[in-house]
């Protein structure tokens, strides 16, 4: 490699380094969450999927529990 070459990658090294910095931002997010109460079966006791009552593995999930 002659020296213009060697130059050449140097500069343009430098200059990818630089821009790289001044393109680069922290960037900060938020998140919230919102505990709210939430009804899995409104149409309690009709399976409004099967038009028939929930069957009795269906209501270890809908039936009221602890919590």
């Amino acid at each position: 490699m002659n020296n213009n070459n060697i130059f050449s990658y140097l500069l343009l090294f430098v200059l990818s380094m630089s821009l790289g910095n001044a393109w680069a931002k922290d960037r900060h997010y938020c998140i919230a969450a919102d505990e709210i109460e939430w009804d899995y079966a409104p149409s309690f006791p009709i399976n409004l999927m099967t038009g028939q009552a929930f069957t009795i593995d269906q209501m270890l999930f809908v039936n009221d529990g602890i919590g």
